[in-house]
């Protein structure tokens, strides 16, 4: 019983030191500050529900966004249901009373430009309205009954004189719908513009698993260093290669892609996953073998 005992207790204590040293308590003259900052600017918001456009509630949003062009919109965790919601409403009311047109997500800059062009191509897209957000977005943020409604507005803008638009600002792949149609976009991509993959081996090997190769031990078991440098290093040519096609917004996008791919490579290879180091490099430009 005693070592039951002792067995239980060591990792309760393990576990509050450890909040003791990455929770570390805000002094109270901190925490004061704060709570006037947040009464000084609180109002009541009594619906949290986009069908709801009474928006007197939201009115005082006129005021403080006066001059204002750029408005980042938080969130505890990535599947706070509610706070969905009350993002949603938001935004419409920012579109609809404010002149916002641009939603930028932490998602991929090329899945959210292909999701954006299969809502503003809706006759010749064969993804139903129920999946387009997956073309995009992680789960988390079009997979459930909370971000539905959100999605449809977006669609239904596009058919306004003022759509919204789109985009992304993250190097990862986000769009769980392009998983299995990325190898072939890239393939007709190149071949459309000329560019012969098997000029570059080690990229056209292993095109068919870019999602898989972005777990480290996958790679390892595929690729040693030597391998994994030539195959940064041939993304860098193929997006060096794609910048000289013009400033089309195709081939402006692509270029961006493939930067973004490499550097998404090269960090999930080179970095422990959640590490500093892992969410504050600059890019993958450097040799990957170098230390």
């Amino acid at each position: 019983m005693k070592r039951f005992l002792i067995i239980l207790i060591i990792p309760i204590v393990l576990i509050l030191i450890i909040n003791l040293v990455l929770y570390e308590d805000v002094p109270e003259s901190i925490r004061a500050a704060q709570r006037a900052d947040i009464e000084r600017h609180a109002t009541i918001v009594k619906s949290i529900a986009i069908t709801d456009t009474d928006y007197h509630d939201l009115q005082i949003l006129d005021s403080i966004l006066v001059g204002n062009r750029v408005l980042m919109l938080g969130e505890n965790v990535h599947r706070d249901g509610q706070t969905f919601k009350a993002k949603s409403r938001v935004i419409k009311y920012l579109h609809e009373h404010r002149g916002y047109h641009v939603v930028l997500y932490e998602a991929g800059q090329y899945d959210t430009w292909w999701m954006n062009k299969e809502m503003n191509e809706r006759e010749n897209s064969q993804v139903s309205n129920d999946s387009i957000g997956g073309i995009g977005l992680f789960n988390f943020w079009w997979a459930n009954q909370e971000s539905k409604p959100l999605i449809d507005y977006y669609l239904k803008t596009k058919s306004t004189v003022n759509p919204i638009e789109i985009g992304g600002f993250d190097i990862q792949f986000s769009g769980g719908v392009l998983t299995d149609k990325r190898m072939q976009l890239l393939k007709s991509f190149f071949v459309k513009n000329g560019i012969h993959l098997e000029n570059y081996p080690t990229f056209n090997t292993y095109l068919p698993d870019l999602h898989l190769l972005l777990y480290k031990a996958y790679a390892d078991k595929r690729l040693d260093d030597k391998q994994k440098a030539h195959f940064l290093d041939e993304i860098t040519q193929l997006e060096q290669v794609t910048s000289t096609l013009g400033t089309s917004e195709e081939s402006t996008m692509y270029a961006r892609y493939l930067n973004d791919m490499r550097n998404n490579f090269f960090k999930s290879w080179k970095y422990e996953s959640g590490s500093m180091a892992s969410m504050q490099f600059v890019n993958g430009k450097k040799p990957y073998l170098s230390n």
